[in-house]
């Protein structure tokens, strides 16, 4: 195929690594964000073994090992810290590639370091989409100045969205589909610096939904202080929220509140929340598995083409492994439209199904499952009311699904 001159919408994780995986096969790229000067947002976010891979095939993986954390096992617990069950994660399970908890804006950064090192990439900051029209021979792309609002038009062969669960790319696609869908979870999320919990190299799920689920893992030290990544999630009780939004600041007092009535004792909840500078509330949502992601010269990437629950770590990491199918597609396809026509045919039946799991059954029922079962057998002990080889079907099929089972990566 004669290269293309490829436009992405969207400078976040997804954009950016499409970004490097494109200029790898010396496909020019222009990449525009709204954000005129990037901020480390977010907090802590999960890296398969299938998606460090295709990081480490960047370059990429000792700039990630030198800012996150190992995580070698994962284990799910009750409230009050009996063990429910545990399993080898990453290297220790027997993957080449091993899993890393990181923050999102240090794997940002990383990404934004290696772009500026490549070539062909041309980063355009302080400008939004405002719609595009797509045509045989090239896309024209409406542009606007954020701080100005002057729009400008453009042409390019192919466009990309990445631009996230508010997609505009996806907007103009599906005009009629309106907000992302409601989960019926509420959850609180934060970094607690020096807390003095001793995780190690583990990632612990504690509790359940029906009273409160806690999230906990190591970041790795930063300026001396040790962080620890904590989520508490709940069934919501809050008036639902007309869009997602991440930056929506907690009432830390309003949050000690929920934590001294919850069932949870493993974990002083209190000290977490102290330990912590900001915590953030986020009501879940996904959206509805779409029937097309890829229309001729356009098409939808990561949060903008497959949101999902963060349930399982697979947000980031399947944003990843679209940026990886693309590209190959357009090194090997002999078009542009042939290449989002494969790339849609092979990853979007797959990312439905992990969306359409998360809302059914994702590893973290374990836990919901086993609190519903020990609510009807007084003094039972979770080993009473489910067996290693029901947690292990329950635990490989999603890893099937997600890609992400040892034979597959």
């Amino acid at each position: 195929m004669a290269t293309p001159n490829v436009f992405i919408a969207g400078a976040g994780i997804a954009g950016t690594t499409l970004a490097l995986q494109l200029s790898r096969i010396g496909v020019p790229v222009q990449i525009i964000d709204t954000v005129t000067n990037f901020q480390p947002i977010g907090a802590g976010i999960n890296l398969l073994p299938h998606a460090t891979g295709a990081l480490n095939s960047l370059g990429l993986l000792e700039a990630l090992e030198s800012s996150s954390a190992e995580i070698e096992r994962l284990s799910f617990k009750t409230a009050s810290g009996q063990l429910i069950h545990s399993e080898a994660r990453g290297r220790n399970a027997g993957y080449h590639d091993p899993q890393l908890a990181i923050h999102r804006g240090t794997l940002h950064e990383i990404l934004l370091k290696a772009l500026e090192q490549s070539q062909g990439i041309e980063m355009r900051q302080g400008e939004h989409l405002v719609g595009f029209r797509s045509g045989k021979e090239n896309v024209e792309i409406t542009l606007a100045n954020v701080s100005t609002g002057i729009e400008a038009v453009t042409h390019v062969n192919a466009l990309i969205g990445c631009d996230g669960i508010h997609s505009k790319v996806r907007e103009c696609l599906y005009p009629e589909e309106g907000n992302p869908v409601q989960s019926g979870v509420e959850m609180w999320r934060g970094i607690a610096m020096n807390s003095g919990l001793q995780l190690g190299r583990e990632m612990s799920l504690i509790g359940c939904l029906r009273d409160l689920k806690l999230v906990l893992y190591p970041l790795g030290s930063q300026d001396g202080a040790e962080r620890v990544n904590w989520v508490l999630e709940r069934r919501q009780r809050a008036e639902a929220m007309a869009t997602a939004d991440w930056s929506r600041i907690a009432d830390k007092a309003a949050l000690r509140d929920i934590c001294q009535q919850s069932e949870i004792e493993c974990v002083d909840l209190g000290n977490l929340i102290n330990s912590t500078e900001t915590v953030h509330y986020y009501q879940m949502v996904d959206r509805d598995p779409l029937p097309q992601w890829s229309y001729g010269r356009v098409t939808l990437l990561g949060d903008a083409a497959h949101p999902m629950y963060p349930f399982g770590s697979n947000g980031a990491c399947q944003a990843i492994l679209d940026t990886k199918c693309l590209s190959s597609e357009m090194a090997e396809a002999s078009t542009v439209m042939d290449a989002f026509e494969s790339y849609d045919a092979k990853r979007r039946p797959a990312m439905s199904k992990v969306v359409e799991l998360n809302r059914e059954l994702p590893p973290d029922a374990i836990l919901d499952i086993v609190d519903e079962r020990l609510g009807k057998q007084v003094g039972a002990v979770p080993s009473d009311v489910i067996g290693e080889n029901e947690i292990a079907r329950l635990s490989e099929r999603y890893k099937a699904v997600a890609g992400f089972s040892l034979s597959q990566v």
